[in-house]
């Protein structure tokens, strides 16, 4: 037997596998969230998040009223990656009796804040103890109609491949404040914000679903590369990126971070990452929201990068890893 770090995030959800998905199950393992069929067409939407003080946050990078509505946003980026809009949330804490109340209670605003603002009220949840550190899990449910739902595993050859944001923003925002966040750049803010501030793209999401178009979509929790590789292993076709396609984060002054690398392998922007049709393309540019990076590849293998000098090179699925 070999040890979790063998197995990997994708190895342990194997080792678990899922329900057969048939009957009341539309999609059980292996999307943003799980859907059940309701009545009338529609889909029940389920999805479930953690995140864990030490691997996800550190308490001291950010008010506890930002890391509440965070923790609600990034659940909700799930939703608005299936197409769908919220219903309801429940919240699960596990909290050190040392914690002081006021941290609480900041954590609190910033939830209910966001709950208000996305429209996807508190509905129930869970309390207990822990040693020293802080855990929060969140459940969020929504609904979609079946017809419209955006799933990982539509993409076919020739799809467009697009991204709703600017990919390593996050990164580069988590790095900063890991240097101390004495940059006051607007640059600098920006990334930041982008971090500890994500926005959960539910109007996108019902928007993309309803242009008829959109052929797969995912959000980048983990990054861009890694999780075009999801809608690569999901859908069986290859992707090619462009590389002067790709949006890089605005780098600021006196740092000498690679964009490229920031873009590809930073995760935590919660951008959507879809196919279309390219009959679409002229509707999603009238977005104003969204960048081309390339196409899908039936005589493509995995994920290549087409260089600025026309040079084609394989991008591992490089992004955040919890083991």
């Amino acid at each position: 037997m070999g040890l979790i770090r063998d197995l990997g995030e994708q190895g342990i959800i194997g080792l678990f596998g899922g329900a057969e998905e048939s009957g009341l199950i539309a999609k059980s393992v292996g999307d943003d969230c799980a859907a059940l069929r309701l009545k009338d067409g529609e889909l029940l939407l389920w999805t479930a998040d953690m995140l864990v003080e030490g691997v996800h946050f550190k308490r001291y990078l950010g008010t506890a009223e930002q890391l509440g509505a965070k923790s609600l946003a990034v659940n909700l980026s799930d939703i608005a990656a299936m197409g769908g809009a919220p219903l309801g949330c429940l919240i699960s804490l596990s909290l050190p009796p040392s914690l002081d109340e006021s941290w609480l209670k900041s954590f609190r605003d910033g939830f209910n804040r966001a709950a208000g603002e996305y429209g996807c009220p508190l509905i129930g949840g869970d309390t207990c103890g822990s040693a020293d550190r802080i855990a929060i899990s969140v459940t969020v449910l929504g609904r979609v109609g079946e017809s419209e739902v955006l799933w990982r595993d539509g993409a076919g050859d020739g799809d467009d491949i697009w991204i709703s944001g600017v990919p390593g923003t996050s990164a580069l925002g988590l790095r900063i404040l890991m240097d101390g966040a004495t940059d006051r750049s607007a640059a600098a803010q920006a990334a930041v914000s982008a971090h500890v501030h994500p926005r959960a793209m539910l109007d996108l999401g019902s928007r993309l679903a309803g242009l008829g178009c959109v052929t797969a979509c995912i959000d980048t929790s983990d990054g861009l590369s890694i999780d075009l590789n999801h809608l690569v292993l999901s859908s069986g076709v290859g992707a090619l990126l462009r590389e002067e396609s790709i949006p890089l984060p605005e780098i600021p002054d006196g740092r000498d971070d690679d964009p490229l690398q920031l873009a590809l392998g930073g995760g935590e922007d919660y951008h959507l990452l879809f196919a279309a049709r390219a009959d679409g393309r002229s509707e999603i540019e009238r977005l104003g929201c969204a960048h081309r990076l390339g196409e899908f590849r039936s005589d493509v293998e995995g994920v290549r990068l087409e260089g600025k000098d026309g040079s084609l090179k394989e991008v591992a699925p490089v992004g955040y890893s919890h083991f």
